[in-house]
């Protein structure tokens, strides 16, 4: 049986009526496909069709009010636009309607995928005073076709007064629980007359305002300085607005706030963490330096040190030493041994740190015996007659100059010079002293080497 395409339902019910009317013998085959047509028909009388993928723009806000805006100034906000279909979206072009509206930001083709946003600002410049309206247009491929923002604002005149604010939004970023972050706004009247300012409250968890007494009045030309404090009592995000009463035209300011309240820490960091003195003679004494960092995001407090170990000593700090987050400070480890053996000791230095209320730096150190070097020196006899003594003389280069080192003339042939240190090159040279008084001239010089 052959059916004949058609687009009209009744042509197609006809159909099915007439090929009803012939009697058929019992058959699978046959009811399936009477009933595919059943379910073609029915499908095409209900108008049903499968659902298809499609992309659906939309704005946020849902509408753009820029309240009163002083005539040639320019106000902005954030729009951003989101893609809430299951489908790509193409924007292939923008429109702006209204007296002073203008948008920035959309560069076109743009493509937005699923679940995907874009962010542009919107500008409203009035040329005169009173309500003006517009409309922003997105062209796009989208099951809603053209999406449309509406928007409104009012110019006025600044022949009153006009306060502003320096910046219009203060952002905290992160800050420490129980701890305090300030930012300064300024505060401008840029109309013709003074104010009078009210009043500055906040709103939102852990934001305060100082710095403005009211009433505050505020010439014409005149600025103030606000302070905004963000001092979280707990983790976590936080916004809101500090509002600015007064009897300019625009009566009420507006200042956006937000930061974010962190766990404090408080961490000290010492270095080095442990400190070597090695040998040091008995009657010396040997200096390190201990550099102490706070690493956390809090000021940190060190509290006092303490020592142990024969002869070890810790200076340069005295009482309690605050350190802000990031800010160092230096203890000056000393050693002097006072007898001839090793040591073992510490340096514990006490504070408020969250990671460990003490820091201990172990401290090691030799105690020596201190080594006397001398330089013994012999000569053979003058042949001269009437020699009384012999002086001896000293020099660190060789040929001199020389320096006599005995105190008085040597009637022997032998000197043993203690004078002398660790590690240095003498030259010597000796001279003979006559019964008349009369010194001779220096002899051959003669090189010791002190280890």
């Amino acid at each position: 049986m052959a059916f004949a395409k058609t687009g009209n339902v009744m042509a197609c019910q006809a159909l099915v009526s007439r090929a009803a009317s012939i009697s058929f013998k019992p058959n699978r085959s046959i009811h399936r496909t009477v009933l595919f047509f059943a379910l073609l028909l029915a499908l095409i009388a209900t108008g049903t069709t499968p659902a298809q993928a499609s992309g659906e723009l939309k704005f946020t806000p849902n509408a753009a009010n820029f309240g009163r805006v002083p005539v040639g100034r320019t106000h902005t906000l954030t729009v951003t636009i989101a893609n809430g279909g299951n489908a790509t979206v193409v924007l292939s072009g923008d429109t702006v309607s209204g007296s002073g509206y203008s948008v920035t930001g959309i560069h076109v083709p743009m493509t937005l995928s699923p679940g995907a946003t874009a962010t542009f600002e919107v500008g409203f410049t009035p040329r005169i005073v009173g309500t003006s309206t517009g409309t922003l247009k997105l062209i796009s491929n989208a099951a809603n076709g053209t999406a449309a923002l509406a928007l409104t604002g009012s110019g006025f005149s600044r022949s009153a007064g006009y306060v502003t604010a320096t910046p219009l939004i203060a952002q905290f970023g992160d800050v420490p629980v129980g701890t305090k972050n300030t930012q300064s706004v300024q505060l401008k009247n840029t109309g013709t007359r003074a104010v009078s300012i009210s009043g500055a409250t906040a709103t939102g968890g852990g934001f305060s305002v100082s710095g403005i007494a009211a009433p505050y009045w505020l010439g014409a030309g005149a600025s103030v300085e606000l302070t905004i404090v963000f001092q979280p009592s707990r983790a976590g995000s936080a916004s809101g607005a500090v509002t600015i009463g007064s009897t300019a035209s625009d009566s009420s300011l507006s200042i956006a706030v937000s930061g974010t309240g962190i766990a404090t820490t408080r961490l000290l960091g010492v270095s080095p963490g442990s400190l070597a003195f090695g040998n040091i003679t008995l009657g010396w004494s040997t200096t390190r330096v201990l550099k102490l960092t706070n690493t956390g995001n809090s000021s940190l407090t060190i509290s006092g040190d303490t020592v142990s170990g024969a002869g070890v000593s810790a200076t340069g700090m005295s009482g309690s030493t605050t350190l802000a987050p990031g800010q160092s400070a230096t203890l000056t480890a000393g050693f002097a041994p006072t007898v001839a053996s090793s040591m073992t000791g510490a340096i514990t230095i006490t504070s408020n740190a969250t990671n460990a209320p003490s820091v201990t730096v172990p401290v090691t150190g030799t105690g020596v015996s201190a080594v006397s070097h001398s330089v013994a020196l012999t000569w053979q006899p003058s042949s001269s007659s009437g020699v009384s003594g012999y002086y001896v003389y000293r020099a660190t280069a060789s040929g001199g100059p020389y320096a006599r080192v005995d105190s008085s003339a040597v009637g022997g042939t032998s000197y043993t010079d203690t004078g002398v240190s660790a590690g240095v090159t003498y030259y010597y040279a000796v001279t003979t002293l006559g019964t008349d008084g009369i010194e001779s001239g220096y002899s051959n010089q003669v090189k010791a080497v002190v280890p």
